[in-house]
């Protein structure tokens, strides 16, 4: 391949690739929309929720800190990659400000 070929190569991955993160930006507000709207309806639902999302966004926190998360017997979490974790973190991030979640609850 030709330098010019490849800036060429290189810009048409860089939009993809920006179309992705705009798309997935725009998966999250629907997600983040339709979570709002479920706890407005069903306040309880928020229980089950952090749940889920605390031990997350806390495995989260560890990477970001530069720290392995680790299990109960102290064995390495497999929690797959950061970014697949960074959305329920920041929902529940999201949410517990907004106060719809309780940072106690989890």
């Amino acid at each position: 391949m030709t330098e010019p070929e490849l800036r060429q190569e290189l810009a048409d991955l860089r939009v993809k690739l920006d179309q992705a993160d705009e798309w997935a930006n725009g998966l999250y507000m629907a997600l983040d929309d339709l979570v709002q709207i479920l706890l407005k309806q069903n306040p309880a639902l928020a229980i089950p929720l952090a749940d889920r999302w605390r031990p997350v966004a806390d495995c989260y926190a560890q990477l970001e800190r530069g720290e392995v998360p680790v299990d109960s017997d102290g064995e390495p979490k497999d929690v797959g990659p950061m970014q697949r974790l960074e959305a329920r973190k920041i929902l529940f991030r999201t949410l517990t400000a907004a106060g719809a979640l309780s940072p106690d609850l989890g």
